[in-house]
């Protein structure tokens, strides 16, 4: 497999949007509210990314995934990215960018690191790799983009109840709209979530090498409870009494298991769950 293209691609991919992040930091420091050009390098950095998973898969003959969370890190790099061009479409300036990019850089890294150090694998065929695996990334990058507006928000109240006018309040977005945009970010993690356990589920149902061990494996185990924890809070916030402070540190908390799910568990705990 020419794995130099991919790292070149991926690698690409990193230093745009880390260009983009430090644009976003600086342009915070300045107090400009315009983010067309971090915009630019988001989109472009995106298209670097999608080839490289592509080039990776046309050279494979199927969707790959390696085993952990390094097989789908330029997945979740590229759904950081629409994640972060959402939020610029609604709500310009360079604040998502100062969040969500860096994130976004890191997992383009890692996965150009991942690429050279041989990481590949075939647990999954295309459909599957399809219909679990990029639904679970993508619920992922949601709950991170939910995470970074959590921050934001708690920022912006924090500097409110203490009546300091200072630099944040120019560049952020209004409470209500932070509050919203979260409530969608953990709503769209969990219709995303909620297909990458479900069809994770059909798979160990269908394939029966897998045994009945796959239930309490501890990445299922882990993203069971990530589920759960995220499902919960959408059932309650739906009731239209649940915002503001609270709804923010859980989605913290949510970004946090969600994380520990994704890396941690691989880590730590390992398991016959060799992939996301």
């Amino acid at each position: 497999m020419p794995t130099v293209g991919v790292v070149l691609l991926s690698l690409v991919a990193t230093v745009l949007y880390g260009v983009g992040a430090e644009r976003a930091w600086r342009g915070l420091g300045r107090g400009v509210v315009t983010g067309r050009g971090i915009w630019t390098l988001a989109l472009v950095g995106m298209g670097a990314q999608a080839a490289a998973l592509l080039w990776r898969w046309l050279v494979a003959g199927q969707v790959t995934f390696a085993g952990g969370a390094a097989g789908s890190l330029g997945v979740f790099a590229l759904c950081l990215g629409a994640a972060y061009l959402l939020l610029g479409v609604r709500y310009g300036g360079p604040w998502s960018g100062a969040l969500v990019l860096p994130l976004a850089a890191l997992a383009s890294f890692l996965d150009a690191v991942g690429v050279s150090a041989g990481w590949s694998g075939t647990l999954f065929g295309a459909s599957w790799g399809v219909v679990h695996v990029v639904p679970a990334v993508a619920g992922a990058a949601c709950l991170a983009a939910g995470a970074a507006l959590s921050v934001m928000y708690l920022v912006e109240e924090w500097y409110l109840r203490r009546r300091r006018w200072g630099e944040p309040l120019r560049w952020l977005p209004a409470l209500e709209a932070l509050d919203r945009l979260s409530g969608w970010a953990l709503g769209l993690a969990f219709v995303l979530l909620s297909l990458g356990v479900a069809s994770g589920a059909v798979r160990a149902v269908l394939w029966k090498e897998l045994g009945g061990a796959w239930a309490l494996d501890p990445k299922v185990l882990s993203a069971g409870a990530t589920w759960v924890l995220v499902g919960g809070v959408v059932a309650v916030r739906r009731r239209g009494t649940f915002g503001g402070r609270r709804l923010a540190y859980l989605i913290l908390l949510a970004a946090a298991l969600a994380a520990f799910t994704y890396v941690g568990v691989d880590a730590l705990l390992g398991g016959r769950h060799a992939g996301l």
